[in-house]
């Protein structure tokens, strides 16, 4: 077996800013799916378009590059960055004693003593994929148990 791709597999290339906006003009004179067809692409892209027309617009001059929505990235950016500093500290203070493993279920109990209102406002899977999020951000991994027992790591590590 060959690891080649044939030709048809190849990736479309990403429509560009003067195609966006050539998408969008089209579309407010010819039916969506008509410029769908012509350009290629799926009908909520053309939709999509429309209504960043300002903003592609303005990005005009960057035909030839990609104008990315800032909105798309609003998951990475720290909302709550009294929180987070105050979780990274303890984090750092637990670790410097190596058999303390800090879990998400830790992190949102001391998400509840730091900011209650916090977590008192937020259902339980919504707190823990924001302290997913949040561990992905300073560059930490999720801690799981990988040997239940009574064996400390020092021990295990002898063997």
């Amino acid at each position: 077996m060959s690891a080649h791709f044939s030709s048809d597999s190849k990736m479309k290339k990403r429509p560009k800013n003067k195609t966006k906006l050539k998408g969008a003009e089209a579309s407010k004179s010819a039916p969506v799916v008509q410029v769908v067809t012509q350009l290629g692409v799926h009908r909520s892209s053309v939709y999509r378009w429309r209504k960043d027309a300002k903003a592609l617009e303005a990005n005009k001059k960057a035909g030839n590059k990609y104008y990315v929505r800032t909105s798309a990235h609003d998951a990475l950016r720290v909302r709550y960055p009294v929180l987070e500093k105050q979780l990274l500290d303890y984090v750092a203070e637990m670790r410097k004693n190596r058999k303390l493993c800090v879990t998400t279920k830790c992190l949102i109990l001391m998400m509840a003593k730091f900011d209650p209102a916090f977590v008192r406002a937020r259902q339980y899977t919504a707190l823990r994929s924001w302290t997913g999020r949040f561990l992905k951000r300073n560059h930490l991994v999720v801690r799981r148990i990988t040997h239940k027992g009574n064996k400390s790591r020092s021990e295990m590590q002898l063997k």
